[in-house]
């Protein structure tokens, strides 16, 4: 881990001096480029009339050897735009991997923050940072027009600032689409997967329907999204093509209009043309550039920054309020929580959720100390068997023993390929209610956790689950702390404590 900083450093401190060396060659760039209409203005002004031939050749020599430069510093700075790429890949990949590692997100938010990555790295690459470096330029281009062709100025003007505001008028409604169309199509390619992981043994007609009606109408949806997106894109290219050509008209018609007054000199006007296409393509540049950094921004929303859970192993036991209650724990005891004439149990249970994990966190935390069951429990898009080990391999043992302990092993059994079966969201899961939940408090009680919260473990379970599960809760007391509501007697009796303390077990288990 320390080698992996002192290379996100040495990157990052080799990134300042990449930038330094960008913004020289910037500078000579746009230098070079006033070579060929100075050129011109010679030409026209001077040689012409003249006709010194030898002056012309010695001056085209010149523009020659600046534009060939010209060509070869632009070459160098796109390999540094590529260098500056690339270095940015290292901490973005770093930071994705392990917030979506630690994070708990759903396989919709896995999809959409990987899928992201590509689309979130192009703030960096060389077509959507050049602008910015150029477009400082445009004041000394318009400048130079200015000064030689006085009203001529007015064209690139007019043109440039008339594309920029209509790029900043759909600047919101693009930014929309764009994070429309990737939500839509990361629960489109979820559905995809869920299709396919269809096993023979769950395709009833109901259940397959379902499934293909709601990927129907998501493609739909994809459709309508991408339409939008595709049409503000296509807005953009046609107002660069355009505006260089509505520029060169501009400014052939105001420079005429000047030349026949008698104010401004051919020369100027070939000068200012290809100044004023400059200052133009620019102009309009910056704001090109912004719209194109707005994919890459909206990729960027949906790249995970996971904070670290909110319990460790340092502050057990805990001590919160909830409610109308305090809930204090010591460590090892096994809690359930009850109605009180002011506050439903489940809304204390949910309470304490909350303040355990924070939203964003997700509802099957993969921290080392805390673990939650929600009653209706939900398995994540994987085989069965990285389900019961939360995607590790090295607890694979374990998840096999308390499968056989909570009854899950039967059940997987009777499937084709048992453990390596996919599973995943959409009711695409070839397994029963029980055995669902089963198999989430396999995940819970795997590893070592420290604080398990089970809200009504007792739903979808029969006798013998509850009985297991029981069994198992009496086996962790006094090294494990667990709260819990439920509606079983069987739970209720193995209680150490109950929140709140009012609450009277012997009539719990009579009602």
């Amino acid at each position: 881990m320390r080698q992996i900083y002192a290379l996100y450093y040495a990157l990052k401190k080799g990134a300042t001096m990449s930038r330094i060396w960008l913004s020289l060659l910037t500078v000579c760039v746009n230098i070079l480029a006033l070579a060929l209409p100075l050129a011109l203005l010679q030409v026209y002004d001077r040689i012409l009339p003249n006709k010194s031939w030898g002056t012309a050749a010695v001056i085209f020599f010149a523009v020659l050897i600046a534009l060939l430069l010209a060509a070869f510093l632009r070459m160098v700075r796109s390999d540094i735009f590529a260098l500056l790429s690339a270095r940015n890949d290292f901490p973005l990949w770093q930071r994705i991997v392990s917030n979506l590692i630690y994070g708990g997100y759903s396989p919709e938010q896995a999809h959409l923050a990987i899928s992201s990555v590509n689309k979130a790295k192009d703030v960096g690459v060389g077509q959507s940072r050049m602008g910015l470096y150029d477009t400082p330029f445009a004041v000394v281009f318009l400048v130079l027009i200015w000064y030689l062709g006085g009203v001529v100025v007015l064209a690139p003007l007019i043109v440039g600032g008339g594309s920029a505001l209509i790029f900043f008028y759909y600047k919101n409604s693009y930014r929309t689409a764009l994070r429309d169309t990737a939500e839509q199509d990361a629960t489109l390619r979820d559905l995809e997967g869920n299709m396919s992981t269809l096993s023979p043994q769950c395709i009833f007609l109901g259940r397959f329907g379902a499934v293909f009606n709601a990927f129907s109408v998501q493609k739909r949806n994809s459709a309508v999204a991408l339409e939008k997106v595709e049409r503000i894109a296509s807005l953009q290219q046609d107002l660069l093509q355009s505006g260089a050509l509505l520029t060169t008209v501009l400014v052939v018609g105001f420079g005429a209009t000047s030349v026949l007054a008698g104010n401004m000199t051919t020369g100027g006007l070939a000068a200012c043309t290809l100044l004023g296409g400059r200052a133009s393509a620019q102009l309009m540049g910056i704001a090109a550039t912004l719209m194109r950094q707005t994919p890459a921004k909206v990729a960027s929303e949906h790249i995970p920054v996971g904070e670290s859970p909110a319990l460790n192993r340092s502050n057990l036991p805990i001590s919160i309020s909830l409610g109308a209650s305090q809930l204090e724990t010591n460590s090892g005891e096994i809690i359930v929580i009850e109605e009180s004439p002011n506050q439903e149990a489940f809304e204390v249970l949910r309470e304490l959720v909350d303040k355990l994990w924070p939203e964003g966190q997700g509802k099957w935390d993969v921290s080392e100390n805390m673990r939650y069951v929600p009653a209706r429990a939900e398995l994540q898009r994987g085989s069965i068997l990285e389900n019961l080990t939360r995607f590790s391999s090295g607890l694979e043992p374990e998840a096999f023993q308390l499968s056989e302990i909570f009854g899950l092993d039967a059940m997987v059994g009777r499937l084709v390929d048992g453990y390596r079966t996919e599973v995943g969201a959409h009711g695409t899961i070839p397994l029963s209610d029980g055995a669902v939940k089963r198999a989430a408090l396999v995940q819970a009680f795997v590893g070592n956790a420290k604080l398990i919260v089970l809200e009504r473990p007792d739903i979808s379970l029969d006798s013998a689950g509850i009985k297991s599960l029981k069994q198992r809760l009496a086996t962790l007391r006094g090294s494990v702390t667990v709260i819990m509501t439920t509606a079983s007697p069987e739970l209720h009796a193995i209680a150490d404590r109950y929140i709140p303390e009012c609450f009277d077990p012997q009539s719990a288990m009579v009602a």
